[in-house]
């Protein structure tokens, strides 16, 4: 079971990456997606004791992922990562790419377009399941994708996403709480936003038995699917 550093460790993470999803036409569901059904948020928050490392991913309904991820050849190895990183372009939606922005964790990996210090900054982020201390209980990144499916959005609604054959993906609205606002822990809702809480959207996706955990954040649903489109055109150029 995840000790509480560890649970903190997830929950920081799923901020990180922000990993997850929407369209401001609709809002934490992807343009090209239709909202399918979620799982109720009634899972426990870590693998139940004395379970072998990783997640039940039977209960992850079938969803379309959007932007063609599921047809996306995924880097699978750091050098692969690598590779992708490499080839991203220099600015996205008028941003401009950072240089040197420190990783979000060990062997991790975060590509950052605008200033990370301000809100509106658009992020991919990619983790290796297997750093241990905090992931490596969900077993891969299906396991840690279902689980995130189990969690309800910021304001108790289901997030969607799904698998999509072996292609795992969940969205979400994000908030960062205004200065001096009693904080929430990961998962809990919270009831009204004061006018200064910022709200983001975020896609966290990856193969069911995948090695790598792949997430997108930006500021607005039509940033985010800019960001994903581009990770799938890259992804397939430089396959």
């Amino acid at each position: 079971m995840l000790t509480k550093r560890r649970a903190i460790w997830v929950g920081l993470l799923g901020v990180t990456l922000a990993l997850l999803a929407g369209c401001g036409r609709d809002p934490g569901v992807p343009t090209t997606t239709a909202a399918p059904s979620a799982p109720t948020a009634t899972r426990a928050a870590s693998p139940p004791p004395n379970a072998s490392p990783g997640w039940d991913t039977s209960a992850v309904p079938p969803a379309p992922a959007p932007h063609g991820l599921a047809q996306t050849p995924l880097p699978d190895s750091q050098a692969s990562v690598e590779h992708l990183l490499a080839n991203m372009p220099d600015q996205q939606d008028g941003k401009q790419r950072q240089a040197n922005t420190p990783a979000p964790g060990p062997g991790a990996y975060q590509l950052v377009y605008g200033d990370p210090k301000q809100p509106d900054a658009i992020k991919l982020t990619i983790v290796p399941i297997s750093v241990a201390d905090y992931l490596a209980p969900f077993g891969t990144a299906g396991g840690y994708i279902a689980y995130n499916l189990s969690l309800p959005q910021y304001d108790g609604s289901p997030k969607p996403g799904g698998h999509d054959g072996t292609l795992f993906w969940v969205g979400s609205r994000l908030v960062t709480r205004a200065s001096g606002a009693a904080q929430t822990q990961p998962g809990q809702p919270i009831p009204t936003l004061a006018p200064d809480d910022q709200l983001s959207y975020s896609m966290l996706w990856g193969s069911e038995t995948g090695d790598w955990l792949f997430g997108a954040t930006a500021a607005t649903p039509a940033q985010l699917d800019d960001l994903v489109n581009l990770f799938t055109q890259v992804a397939s150029a430089t396959r």
